[in-house]
């Protein structure tokens, strides 16, 4: 079962930040330095396969996860990488919305 290579699921007042461009061999202890200074960071969760590059950063605070996305999108690196950092739009505990239409403008 793939369920220990997905992100954990939290609790409804966690709120889940998409940290994209992360470096490969990066870990918990890196990303976990870039967002601490915003607020109480419940995990981190990072993607295992080498090409992926990405993560999420799980906040107590919504209000710190919003801090942290407008502080550091594309503004703070980890090992020379630009990170791109937002919300995520499947938060935990909410009601799934319909993935339909992508988000590149396809047709």
């Amino acid at each position: 079962f793939f369920s220990s290579k997905m992100p954990p699921a939290y609790s409804a007042s966690d709120t889940r930040v998409f940290v994209g461009n992360l470096p490969q061999g990066v870990d918990k202890r890196e990303v976990e330095d870039v967002f601490r200074r915003f607020g109480c960071i419940t995990d981190v969760w990072i993607a295992r396969k080498p090409e992926s590059g990405f993560g999420f950063v799980y906040f107590n605070d919504r209000r710190d996860a919003e801090d942290a996305c407008e502080d550091t999108n594309r503004r703070a690196k980890i090992q020379g990488n630009m990170l791109r950092v937002e919300i995520s739009h499947d938060q935990p505990g909410k009601e799934k919305r319909s993935r339909g239409g992508g988000g590149y403008g396809g047709g």
